[in-house]
């Protein structure tokens, strides 16, 4: 049995198979129900969207504004999409600082926290050798 596509078109897969267009509308359809109505305007980057063939996987990449008409935030948003299921396996979004929208982790919070950590590591060996 060939699975259907539950989204607005309800398109039978079996008949048209789903490409990387498919795969921008179910990344676009997820930063809308992630990113709610903050989300005003949202691209596919066709540069950098592709199917990865090892993996047999999508890879998409968008651009979009959060915030309002008048003052926003660029964020780039990136998501895997299974081709045998349709389902986005993978979503994260960031700020145009590239910190992530969705959680307040960061990758330059990560790199400050591992220089903490190198710190408090070399303070606790000179403590042991006095």
């Amino acid at each position: 049995m060939t699975p259907t596509n539950t989204n607005a078109t309800d398109r039978n897969y079996g008949q048209t198979p789903f490409d990387i267009y498919d795969a921008s509308l179910a990344c676009g359809d997820e930063a809308k129900q992630k990113l709610g109505p903050s989300l005003v305007r949202l691209r596919a980057d066709w540069h950098s969207t592709r199917l990865e063939t090892e993996r047999q996987i999508y890879f998409v990449a968008m651009q979009g504004d959060v915030g309002t008409l008048e003052e926003y935030d660029e964020v780039y948003i990136y998501c895997y999409i299974d081709p045998q299921d349709y389902e986005v396996t993978y979503f994260k979004a960031y700020d145009s600082k590239q910190k992530p929208l969705l959680s307040k982790f960061s990758f330059e919070d990560l790199i400050g926290s591992m220089g903490e950590e190198e710190t408090e590591a070399e303070s606790k060996k000179e403590e042991n050798n006095n």
